[in-house]
């Protein structure tokens, strides 16, 4: 939870511009309000925050496979602590009706049902107002997220689930000193605030086309070190702005910076100028155009991030061959598309099979064109 104090200034500056000041965010000691919950499924209803309990609110949905995976965690506390006041509470904002077939459904290998795993309370929250006054008002961003509420019905803590036991029981045992780590819990809120604030002005200059201040939007992310929307920035100015020069001095900064060690980053550059970036689940797509991509440029970075990777990454490989069919390098393509197709092999039954099933196809297409140059030079 250690901040840089730099990163501190930072991250407060941002959220002081856009009226993100310390007393707008619910945090730590401040009062916790009722729960106003719509529909209970699991467990018994609560309707006031009793003195003396002490409640582990997790805010979390049927999509969120993090959420589903830390629901034997969730349970195992509720266990732990059943005897000693202590309610767990699992909350979706998702309709009734979603959340019943998710309970219906099962996990896992060993197909165990939903209902069965999950051993403390579950409830929906569809009209999102319990959501407005703990998750939206904390600013928070991301699930799973947990708020421990005390024995005086005030927040004791506020994170990741994962990380919740050592506090769960020092509150439990009335030694946790909620004023100890409240200014980095604040100091982490306000980053969360400046990124969701951050993220809602990206959409609004998107939705609008207004691409130099959405690659404003991004550096300040960048500074503060959110360095997954640097390839959407070099992919914006290659798609968007349509700037050649300016698009290819960044991303041999980017290169320079990347080449000894970083294989992520110059993955993301051969991505971007060999073809685009997609964002938002593949929603928002940064398509560059044929005549600024630069296809020798990415088999030199993808031929690096395999070298750091020492040729073990199949999706690395598999976008290497990929760039060198398009350069015309056929026997590396099919080279390279062949080792990605037996280490994905080796992954079963890990992976999705239609995935094998497209690697196989493409180093079909790579070895016909093969073939078909070969009969053409002779």
């Amino acid at each position: 939870m250690k901040l840089k104090s730099i990163l501190c200034a930072a991250i407060c500056s941002i959220a002081m511009a856009n009226g993100a000041l310390a007393n707008d965010l619910l945090t730590v000691g401040d009062l916790a309000k009722p729960l106003k919950i719509t529909h209970w499924l699991k467990g018994k209803e609560v309707t006031k925050l009793e003195p003396g309990k002490v409640y582990v609110l997790e805010f979390w949905a049927t999509w969120c496979g993090p959420c589903i995976a830390n629901m034997e965690h969730l349970s195992e506390a509720q266990e732990k602590y059943q005897d000693r006041n202590v309610k767990v509470i699992g909350l979706s904002d998702e309709p009734l009706q979603k959340t019943v077939k998710f309970l219906l459904g099962k996990y896992g290998k060993a197909q165990k049902p939903q209902n069965e795993r999950i051993r403390y309370a579950l409830a929906t929250d569809p009209d999102r107002s319990v959501h407005k006054d703990y998750f939206d008002a904390a600013g928070l961003r991301g699930i799973p997220s947990v708020f421990i509420i005390g024995k005086d019905a005030r927040i004791e803590w506020i994170g990741h689930p994962t990380d919740m036991d050592p506090v769960l029981e020092a509150v439990v045992e009335d030694r946790w000193d909620r004023n100890k780590l409240k200014d980095e819990i604040k100091a982490e809120q306000e980053s969360q605030k400046a990124l969701k604030d951050a993220s809602k002005r990206l959409t609004n200059a998107r939705e609008d086309e207004r691409w130099e201040d959405m690659i404003v939007e991004l550096e300040g992310l960048i500074a503060l070190g959110h360095d997954g929307y640097i390839p959407t920035k070099l992919a914006i100015i290659l798609s968007k702005v349509k700037d050649r020069k300016r698009g290819y001095v960044y991303a041999n900064e980017l290169i320079k910076r990347a080449w000894d060690d970083n294989h992520w980053l110059l993955a993301q550059v051969a991505y971007a100028v060999t073809h685009g970036i997609s964002t938002g689940g593949g929603k928002d797509k940064y398509i560059v155009d044929e005549n600024m991509r630069d296809y020798e440029l990415g088999v030199t970075t993808l031929t690096r991030a395999n070298e750091i990777t020492n040729w073990e990454s199949y999706s690395y490989l598999a976008s290497l061959a990929k760039v060198e069919f398009k350069s015309k390098r056929l026997n590396q393509a099919v080279e390279h598309q062949a080792m990605a197709v037996k280490q994905l092999t080796a992954l079963e039954p890990k992976i999705q099979v239609h995935e094998l099933d497209g690697f196989r196809e493409h180093i079909a297409k790579y070895q016909a064109q093969l073939e078909q140059y070969k009969l053409s030079i002779k």
